[in-house]
């Protein structure tokens, strides 16, 4: 969901940001829906600092939509209104 946390919160907050975004895509029309963003393979010995960053730039990648006119990317709702 592009938000940060630590080791001892991000177990508690996974499944929850998950639940919320199936309901929130159950609610689109089949064909607009998108899958549940796979969580990156961080590996070993990164910082909480470094690992929040890879987490946000593959929620970036998978979620947000860029605008065919200039490129900016948006969340999916808010790109009909940009």
């Amino acid at each position: 969901c592009g938000r940060e946390f630590g080791s001892s919160s991000i177990g508690i907050h996974t499944p929850q940001c998950e639940q919320k975004w199936i309901a929130a895509e159950d609610q689109k029309p089949a064909n607009q829906r998108k899958y549940v963003p796979q969580r990156p393979d961080l590996g070993e010995g990164l910082s909480r600092e470094e690992a929040n960053k890879a987490i946000a730039r593959n929620w970036k990648d998978e979620v947000l939509d860029p605008c065919p006119s200039c490129g900016r990317t948006f969340l999916p709702d808010r790109l009909e209104v940009h």
